[in-house]
């Protein structure tokens, strides 16, 4: 049965088109589509539409003619991005609101159906959303660095871990799950109504008598898909298992009637698919080859998930259980752990790892670099206030406000400033300085993390 089940949404970008015109919505749609195999068009004709479409939708950009703006289309823009902050792209249109001169309207048709016009519109969508994700994947892998190493304790910090992963994938439900005794409850989850954390809390199988029901080598049977990740079965050819020992379908109710009990490895309860759960995705956590839990994400939207995002997620995995590893080991310090570095020197906000005690800049991530103008080698042989200011001593003595310090008679708060800063291109800007405390296994401030970027004063929505 496994042959008629395919895990839609593998690759796909999903783009929510506006225009006027019902040719031309059906000539972008078709020639885009046609050209690249990963787009999919849905077109409305109305910008009221958009609100709604985008709340209740999986859409990775937009794509609007230009006529439809009249001449506020950076204002339209913009409030589009307060609704959901993805790429929005504008092209030439031949609509009704394109203008009266014939001439140019002949123009814009003739322009319409070139190929090599829709070759390139492609290609803006593919690219704009390819950049996007990745953005926005860099910046989530470092909060999730940040919430790892600022929190109390683990049950706030890993709380603070699915608030950053559940906003940053617009996921309605998420959950993970952590070893206690023989099972693995759900340690922290948002999202889930009481009634599903009651009758999926424990996956231990029990037998008639309820007592637990042991394998051949005597560990715990899990039940249902988290029982699989949990104990590593999993099957990498079939399209709902990946090689990272993942779980993840974009259609609940087309997996189960697709698919046998011999093909998903074991006998699922169906709780999320009968809650209306249809995108789900089930990452293992693991440190060292071993599983400590999993990572769930649930939407009850179709089509939430690609390949990529579930690559991923199981590096998220990877990053969590790394952190929880360190804990019961002994953590290290983050000077010393690759991983975050390599993070860190990608991230797409400026940011700098600072010693606390002398201000010394530690670690710098390639965007500071560029900011700063001069290279990294320079760069780590400075303070924070010589190189982001141009000063000789901390800030606050040139009468500016010095996040660190603050953060530090703070005692450990999260702090932020605004202060005007000269940038490589000459030019002076206020920049929003922010800084989290970065912490050793007893909790004292080890390190600092600065990030920086431009203060723009917000905007009312219209």
């Amino acid at each position: 049965m496994i042959e008629g089940y395919s895990n839609r949404g593998e690759g796909i970008i999903n783009v929510l088109h506006l225009g006027d015109d019902p040719e031309q919505l059906n000539n972008v749609k078709r020639f885009l589509e046609e050209m690249e195999e990963c787009l999919k068009i849905e077109s409305i004709a109305s910008p009221a539409e958009i609100p709604s479409m985008l709340l209740n939708g999986t859409f990775d950009a937009i794509l609007a003619n230009y006529g439809m703006m009249e001449r506020n289309g950076i204002e339209f823009e913009e409030r589009v991005r307060r609704i959901k902050d993805i790429p929005f792209i504008m092209y030439p249109g031949t609509g009704k609101a394109a203008g009266a001169d014939t001439s140019l309207r002949g123009a814009e048709a003739q322009h319409e159906t070139d190929p090599r016009h829709f070759r390139v519109l492609a290609d803006r969508l593919v690219d704009a959303v390819k950049k996007d994700r990745e953005i926005r994947q860099q910046g989530v892998s470092l909060e999730v660095f940040e919430a790892l190493t600022r929190g109390s304790d683990l049950q706030s910090t890993l709380g603070e871990v699915l608030r950053v992963v559940q906003g940053a994938l617009d996921t309605e439900a998420v959950g993970i799950r952590l070893q206690e005794g023989d099972d693995y409850p759900y340690f922290v989850f948002d999202g889930f109504h009481d009634e599903h954390i009651i009758l999926e809390n424990e996956l231990c199988a029990t037998d008639l008598e309820g007592q637990m029901m042991r394998d051949d080598v005597g560990n715990p049977v899990l039940d249902c898909m988290c029982g699989n990740i949990l104990r590593g079965r999993f099957d990498p050819s079939k399209p709902f298992f990946t090689e990272g020992g993942s779980f993840w379908t974009n259609s609940a109710t087309e997996l189960l009637a697709s698919t046998t009990v011999e093909d998903r490895l074991v006998r699922t309860r169906n709780t999320c698919q009968g809650e209306g759960y249809e995108s789900v995705a089930l990452i293992p956590i693991r440190d060292d080859g071993e599983t400590l839990g999993l990572l769930q994400m649930n939407d009850r939207r179709p089509g939430c998930f690609t390949l990529e995002m579930i690559g991923f997620l199981e590096g998220l995995g990877k990053i969590i259980g790394d952190s929880l590893g360190r804990d019961s080991r002994g953590r290290e310090t983050l000077g010393e752990l690759g991983l975050y570095r390599e993070t860190l020197r990608s991230a797409p906000i400026p940011s700098l790892i600072i010693d606390p005690d002398d201000l010394a800049i530690l670690d710098a991530s390639d965007s500071a670099v560029q900011w700063a103008g001069i290279p990294r080698e320079r760069l780590l042989e400075t303070t924070c206030h010589e190189s982001l200011a141009g000063h000789d001593s901390v800030c606050d003595g040139y009468g500016e406000a010095c996040p660190i310090m603050e953060m530090l008679e703070r005692r450990g708060r999260n702090s932020s400033a605004v202060n005007p800063r000269r940038g490589d291109d000459g030019e002076i800007r206020l920049i929003e300085e922010s800084v989290s405390p970065i912490r050793n296994p007893e909790g004292s401030i080890e390190r600092a993390l600065l990030t920086f970027r431009e203060f723009k004063t917000p905007s009312l929505p219209r």
